[in-house]
């Protein structure tokens, strides 16, 4: 454990440099937001490409790793839908929020960094990529169908998400670097070499962006809606997974990325949603701040327990 505290401790450090930086005014509004776009438009992208081009994907992608992961994203997304209308009174036009809220995890900021940095195991990679391109696939296309309510299947809903999905970099570059990879077509160096000096930047400046955005976020007691979003995400999201993991029989690498990537707090994504439609952001954004601190505590215990 002490092990595991000790590669976990600097990631968390990170996070807090970027957020004191940014609550304290070192970091203007301005200048956090660039990092954030600079990571998400240009770092993150390129570590992503890079990865798939490089990765070993001739290994088959379990069926049951996927329905270990999304069978209980999805309920935790329906569960989070029905809980916030029928106890806490939210709208219907409001529970495509709640739905992502509760289901939606932080992969590209810190999932993917702290698998980096726990595990030097290349077999874990494939497994995070492949949550990383489908994730947002997945509940983008819920949560837009269900703050659409019955014109969900219309045309206009289906544009969205096209549009969501086709103009997200993190999904781009995992699809061009299969591409790249299943073709074999050859980059040359000077390519190779750009890519690598942006993908090596991603993972500190993805922790100090992450807690730079945080700095932005209005910061107050949380409340019982709060309470229960970090209740779905933090414990009830991991604990299904690896339950459902289990029945299924998976292990290994592809065990440890399910259940630690399901373990991630409210993704960012999810506060775009509820800024985009003006649905709740007070009550997500403080969400956003107090998931990411729960997570600080249940993260090390799992990378304890998880097979590494």
């Amino acid at each position: 454990m002490g092990s595991i505290l000790l590669t976990f401790l600097p990631i968390i450090t990170i996070v807090l440099i970027g957020y004191l930086f940014s609550r304290s005014g070192l970091f203007t509004e301005n200048v956090g937001v660039g990092l954030v776009q600079f990571v998400y438009w240009l770092a993150i992208p390129a570590m992503l490409f890079l990865h798939m081009f490089q990765t070993n994907i001739s290994e088959s992608i379990p069926l049951t790793f996927l329905l270990s992961f999304y069978v209980p994203s999805i309920c935790v997304f329906l569960v989070g839908m029905i809980v916030f209308n029928r106890v806490f009174g939210w709208d219907a036009k409001e529970l495509g929020v709640a739905g992502i809220v509760s289901s939606y995890g932080n992969l590209a900021l810190l999932g993917l960094p702290i698998l980096l940095a726990v595990t030097n195991d290349q077999d874990a990679l494939l497994p995070a990529l492949v949550l990383l391109a489908t994730q947002s696939t997945i509940l983008f296309t819920l949560t837009i169908v269900a703050l659409n309510g019955l014109k969900g299947l219309e045309k206009n809903a289906f544009r969205e998400v096209f549009y969501r999905l086709a103009t997200n970099p993190i999904v781009l570059a995992l699809i061009l670097g299969l591409a790249f990879n299943m073709f074999q077509i050859p980059l040359n160096v000077g390519i190779l070499y750009t890519l690598n000096i942006l993908g090596d930047a991603a993972p500190g400046c993805a922790l100090v962006a992450l807690g730079a955005s945080l700095g932005t976020y209005e910061l107050r007691k949380p409340g019982k809606e709060v309470l229960f979003f970090v209740l779905l995400r933090n414990f009830a999201h991991p604990l299904l997974v690896w339950g459902v993991a289990l029945f299924f029989g998976l292990d290994g690498a592809w065990l440890t990325v399910a259940v630690l990537f399901a373990a991630m707090p409210v993704g960012i994504n999810a506060f775009v949603f509820a800024e985009s439609y003006g649905i709740r952001q007070s009550t997500v954004s403080v969400t956003l701040v107090v998931s990411t601190l729960i997570s600080t505590a249940t993260i090390p215990i799992l990378l304890y327990l998880l097979p590494l």
